[in-house]
């Protein structure tokens, strides 16, 4: 299968996906607003977070996976063909695609798993792709 074809396949679910979070924005509970500045500890060197405004109650909020910052973002990566792709994408690899104004990128979910953030553009707009 190749990287169009997957991606034609995935992009209808995609859509589909956005939908139902948009769908489920209606529904969510109060914002809680502490009376004075509330901070967490964000770990050795590292300012703490503001939570003074918060949905998640403050004890359920527990530390834990790399600090601020931690994972690389991707910037503006290189990008190859299609055709490339194919030699070197296995058949049963996942992307994660977007196509604006006739233009299709696809990001490979394997490296999207070590850098969840890539600041890219396409068609001359700037894009936030995070995994």
């Amino acid at each position: 299968m190749t990287c169009r074809s997957r991606l034609s396949l995935l992009l209808p679910g995609f859509l589909a996906l956005s939908s139902l979070l948009v769908l489920a924005q209606g529904n969510h509970t109060a914002v809680k607003v502490e009376r004075k500045p509330t901070y967490l500890p964000a770990g050795p060197d590292q300012k703490p977070w503001k939570v003074t405004r918060h949905l998640i109650p403050l004890k359920k909020i527990q530390s834990g996976g790399p600090p601020r910052d931690g994972i690389p973002s991707l910037n503006f990566p290189t990008f190859i063909s299609a055709e490339q792709a194919d030699g070197l994408l296995k058949p049963d690899d996942v992307v994660m695609g977007i196509a604006v104004d006739g233009v299709a990128k696809a990001y490979p979910i394997r490296i999207l798993n070590w850098h969840e953030v890539v600041n890219d553009e396409i068609g001359g707009q700037p894009v936030l792709v995070s995994w």
